[in-house]
């Protein structure tokens, strides 16, 4: 009888190992989901100071046509002391929502139009984009787009 009682004892030490030993695997399971499935807070160059999208027209108005050979346009950069006002149009998705940022490289300035949704729909649209861009050093740039 005492030795079925220790039988039992040690099954039910073993049965608790194992036990705990799955608990901690699950434990670091989860906790590495819960860090992959965080959102990342992307940061913004500090030189650009404000990005504005200006919804013009959707597929199917009138003047579509004629916004959309704005799109082929190049990009239009005013210098005005240490600030540059950049304005682009593009065709987007029309269901989507967009944030801008850039990139400085030596001579270039690289914008970029970021959708920030997962909506997506058919239908395009026509959008004016506009970036103001510190240039304390009244630097004259190459510009071009990048979407993401």
């Amino acid at each position: 009888m005492q030795r079925i009682f220790a039988i039992d004892i040690i099954e039910s030490n073993l049965t608790k190992n194992y036990a705990k030993k799955i608990m901690k695997y699950i434990i670091g399971i989860l906790f590495l989901v819960l860090i992959s499935c965080s959102k990342k807070e992307e940061t913004i160059n500090k030189d650009l100071i404000s990005f504005k999208s200006k919804f013009l027209g959707e597929l199917g108005s009138d003047d579509y046509e004629k916004l959309l050979d704005k799109t082929k346009l190049k990009i239009k950069a005013q210098y005005i002391d240490d600030v540059i006002f950049v304005t682009n149009y593009v065709e987007s998705n029309a269901c989507g929502e967009y944030s801008g940022d850039i990139e400085i490289k030596k001579d270039s300035i690289l914008l970029i139009f970021k959708s920030v949704s997962d909506l997506v729909c058919t239908s395009r649209s026509v959008e004016k984009l506009t970036y103001i861009i510190n240039n304390p050093k009244e630097k004259k740039y190459k510009f071009s787009i990048r979407y993401e």
